[in-house]
This record gives structure tokens, sequence and C-alpha cells, in this order.
């Protein structure tokens, strides 16, 4: 009789081991998905919210290459207002030395932020475009993140 209480406890003892470790992993589990959907962690730099982009060449045919830079330059703009929903990014060729990128940032509780701005060359105009935006969004969000 007692060997086969030594067992029934050993088995419990591990069954109760196994219920922690579950418990465990799922606190550690919820503790994560709580940082994944903290978004934006300026403290490391990172950017874990998106935004929906979309990049149109105006009156022109643009390469892979300026879309991908131009994709990447606005990527960041979720830090800086936590109600962006979607940006619409026109690339204008005004002529052969002078480009144009205009931006809708839609922003929920607002109708949509606008800014352009035009340079020698896309990388130019979007630089310039971004400081007007980031700055129009910080407004917006009352210099709040």
């Amino acid at each position: 009789m007692c060997g086969a209480d030594a067992g029934t406890s050993r088995k419990t003892e591990l069954k109760l081991r196994n219920f922690r470790g579950y418990r465990l992993r799922q606190a550690v589990e919820a503790i994560w998905n709580d940082f994944i959907n903290i978004g934006s962690i300026p403290k490391f730099g990172l950017n874990l919210k998106t935004m929906n982009k979309t990049i149109r060449p105006v009156n022109f045919d643009a390469k892979q290459s300026i879309i991908d830079s131009v994709n990447v330059h606005f990527d960041d703009l979720p830090n800086f207002h936590s109600g962006i929903t979607s940006a619409e990014i026109y690339l204008k060729r005004l002529n052969e030395a002078l480009m144009q990128i205009e931006i809708n940032v839609f922003v929920s509780g607002f109708e949509k932020i606008f800014a352009e701005a035009t340079g020698s060359n896309f990388l130019v105009a979007a630089n310039e475009t971004y400081e007007k935006i980031k700055s129009a969004l910080l407004t917006a969000s009352g210099g709040k993140k």
C-alpha cells in the first residue's frame, strides 16, 4: 500500500509540475504578446506598428528602386501619431530637373493630413516631405507619440 501511495503522489507531483510549466508558458506568451502589441518602443528604436502605404508615380514610369526607397523613407510615420491608418504617396516628375512628392496621411479623427515638397531628385523631395508630414503629425497628436 505504501508503494502504491508513493507512485500516486509521484504522478500527482508530475501533473502539478506540468500544470505549473503550462501556466508559466501561458504567462510568458502573454507578456510577449503585450510586448509585441505595444507598437513603437522608442527606447530600442523599434517600430512594430504598420500602416498601409500606396505609392503612385504620376505621368512617368518610376524605377522600382525609387519606389522602394520612398517606401522605406516613410516607414516610421506611425511613430509620430497612433491613429494613422494609411498613406498615399504620389511621385511627380515636373520636368527633368524638378521632382515632387505629395503625401496624404489618413488619421482616425481627421480627414487627412497633407504635405508636399519639391527637389532636384526624389530623395531631396522625400526628406523635405517627411519633415513636413512629421511636424504635422506631431501637431495633430498634441506632441505625443
